[in-house]
């Protein structure tokens, strides 16, 4: 068969064949479609020159929906002025022929979020927040992956969704004017604050203005109910002022909100009678203002990476208010510009948020590390601070919230706590704190603080004491303390009990004045030298407490006008050790002491309260006789303090109807007979009581052991 060649002209027509109706139409398609390619590349390039227009609806349409490998094959398909897109891994990028060098316009994200390049130019204006805020306004997630973005400080009431990347920088522009973060999510109360007068209780029955601990209830009856419905989220809240007071048994003042609150969910309403579905937790008192009011949480907010940086003008990072559930931050960077221009803020504040949970946070030349206020069940995940100017993790009438790992390395450069509590922090679990270098206290834990539990504590190296504690009924399981220069641990409150390794200057551990039922165990010693540099320092006042302690030579110290005796227990042991200790059951007591018997004669005090109930010096008084039928008990031997033979007496003593009874077990004879110590009723300040005497009258070091049945 003989051969054919086909030959094309400039238009890819075949010469020779003429232009039949075919080639025509195939021809018109190709025109057509290149004026729709001219037209889409026009739109386009107008829609870029708009900075607020958003590529992400309408790019690969525009460009005819090609997608190319990379740059070249882009250059290659297009001429001069005209735009294209290239995969780049799961994400495209929109770019334009420019003398064929390829321009980067933006990020074209898919449509499960968007990007702030997406609606402008970074860097075009004095900030970057109206691309932020269009953004947010798209309603998608926004990933923030640049190298850098400035903002002045930005405010959202609704829920945001923003990533950045880890080397991504966030400038806070502020300079001036009330320090604000750089972006805060935030919530807020609304309606009137309504007066709550009463509580339905559920396992007693009636109804109660105040509640006590161990009262369950759900209803609480209000003024007038007609601001709220079913499903709202309230606050109950006292409203009592602030109180400014003396902190227990020291000349120092602290002003404290000792307010109890919560937040709730209505149930169900019936008149004016309000149906929670959570129990109240608090004992509330309706006379202290005692009000509840609507909240409008903003709902599962989040942002996620970044370096946020800024000075002396910015309030720090991020905040926080009035938001619920999901993970509010993570993996969060915050630095001040340099130590001279610090960020005049905490790096992440979380206040009046419920059921939230705190990512990670570094802090460096902050305010503080972090803040939390009046947050509830919430989780605080782990903070690292370090050379913070006024202290590190503070935190304020939070409740019921964990807080994972603390760690500072030397906050407060120049005044400041490693963890300052105050304002009512309640029923809180801290996990696990270490600090080295505070300016400061490690711990101030201030009153109202109450029924809080510190697992682990650890303190190197601060110029004053490493935790001082006003609140009641915190537990400190494991306190690992060494080199403060003022002390290892002041028990200034009641009921607080704490397990310590303490190795110290000043004093290793004190109780603090009139401070009553608290308990140490473990080890305590202190290596200084002066006058306030003891293993224990026991303050005026103490009561009911208990010491169990490793010591090393320094010993014990009581205050003036102290009561060693009054009902607590302290024994030391090691090279100066020393014990006091009254065994108490339900009616009596086992009691030992020493006193020097002068003039032939002294009244015997022991462990027992004046008439007035009150305690006497050193916590011992007179015995006196029961007035009524039922009788008490004594056992009670006195020994002269002396290598001599038979010094010693002991006696069987019952006391009733304001009288005793004295039976002789053994009193001492022979030789010696004076010098032993003896055992007769006398006169004493408050009427019948007993008295120790001798023969011999000069001065006689005596044991005495009591016990009371």
């Amino acid at each position: 068969m003989p051969s054919i060649q086909l030959v094309m002209d400039a238009n890819e027509r075949v010469i020779g064949l003429g232009d039949d109706t075919a080639e025509a139409a195939r021809q018109a398609v190709r025109a057509e479609a290149e004026a729709d390619r001219a037209e889409a590349q026009a739109d386009l390039a107008a829609t870029h020159a708009n900075t607020a227009g958003n590529y992400a609806e309408t790019a690969r349409s525009l460009v005819g929906g090609a997608v190319y490998e990379d740059t070249t094959a882009g250059l290659a398909a297009t001429v001069d002025g005209e735009f294209f897109v290239v995969a780049n891994d799961t994400e495209h990028a929109l770019y334009r022929n420019d003398s064929s060098s390829a321009v980067f316009v933006r990020d074209l994200a898919p449509d499960n979020y968007v990007t702030p390049e997406m609606f402008g130019e970074v860097g075009a204006g004095a900030d970057d927040n109206a691309l932020f805020t269009a953004a947010v306004a798209s309603g998608k997630p926004v990933r923030a992956m640049g190298s850098t973005y400035q903002l002045n400080p930005m405010e959202f009431t609704s829920a945001v969704d923003i990533e950045f990347g880890s080397q991504t920088e966030i400038q806070n522009l502020q300079a001036s004017g009330p320090k604000k973060a750089t972006i805060t999510v935030k919530g807020g109360v609304t309606g009137p604050l309504v007066t709550v007068s009463s509580f339905d209780l559920i396992n007693a029955g009636g109804t109660v203005t105040a509640l006590t601990i161990g009262q369950l209830s759900r209803i609480i009856n209000v003024a007038d109910a007609s601001s709220f419905a079913a499903g709202d989220v309230v606050r109950i809240s006292e409203n009592d002022p602030a109180t400014t007071s003396t902190r227990k048994g020291t000349a120092g003042a602290e002003t404290q909100d000792r307010n109890y609150r919560e937040f709730a969910t209505i149930d169900s309403i019936a008149g004016n009678k309000i149906t929670l579905r959570e129990f109240v937790r608090w004992p509330y008192t309706a006379a202290k203002s005692l009000k509840v009011q609507k909240v409008n949480f903003v709902e599962n907010p989040r942002i996620v990476g970044g370096k946020w940086t800024g000075g002396i003008g910015g309030g720090g990072a991020l905040a926080f208010e009035f938001c619920r559930h999901g993970k509010l931050c993570d993996d969060i960077h915050v630095e001040g510009n340099s130590e001279a221009d610090r960020f005049g803020g905490a790096s992440v504040t979380v206040r009046d948020c419920w059921e939230v949970e705190r990512g990670s946070i570094y802090a460096k030349w902050c305010l503080f590390t972090a803040l939390t206020e009046r947050n509830q069940a919430s989780i605080f995940g782990r903070i690292r601070g370090k050379r913070t100017q006024n202290g590190g993790s503070i935190q304020s009438g939070d409740i019921l919230s964990n807080f994972a790992e603390i760690v500072q390395d030397a906050p407060g450069d120049d005044n400041g706590d490693g963890i300052g509590v105050s304002n009512g922090f309640r029923g809180n679990t801290v996990g696990s704190f270490i600090m080295s270098g505070a300016n400061c206290y490690g711990m101030w834990l201030r009153q109202g603080c109450d029924d809080n539990t510190f697992v682990s504590f650890t303190s190197i190296n601060g110029i004053t004491l490493g935790i001082q504690v006003y609140g009641n009924r915190n537990t400190f399981s494991n306190v690992h303390i060494r080199g403060h220069a003022s002390g290892g641990l002041l028990l200034a409150g009641d009921d607080n009990q704490a397990h310590v390794d303490i190795e110290v200057q000043g004093q290793a551990v004190g109780l603090g004045p009139s401070s009553r039922g608290n308990r140490v165990t473990g080890r305590a010693i202190s290596t200084g030298v002066g006058v306030t540099s003891f293993d224990l320092t026991v303050s005026t006042g103490v009561t009911d407490s208990y010491v169990d302690i490793q010591s090393g030579p320094r010993g014990i110290s009581y205050a003036a006008g102290v009561l060693p005796h009054a009902s607590n227990t302290f024994f030391l042991r090691g090279p100066n050790p020393h014990v006091v200790n009254t065994l108490r059951t339900d009616r009596g007591y086992q009691w030992s002491g020493y006193v020097t018997v002068t003039g032939g004669a002294k009244i015997l005090e022991v462990p027992e309260r004046k008439p007035d109930g009150t305690w006497g010096t050193n916590g011992l008084y007179e015995i006196q006789p029961t007035a009524g039928d039922a009788a008490n008990v004594y056992r009670i031997r006195l020994q002269l303090s002396s290598t001599l033979a038979d010094v010693r007496s002991e006696y069987e003593v019952i006391s009733r109807q304001g009288a005793f009874t004295i039976r002789t077990i053994h009193e001492g004879a022979g030789t010696y007979a004076a010098f032993a110590p003896k055992l007769r009723a006398a006169t004493g300040t408050s009427g019948p009581t007993l008295e120790i005497y001798r023969t011999e009258t000069g001065a006689a070091p005596t044991i005495v052991y009591v016990e009371k049945y």
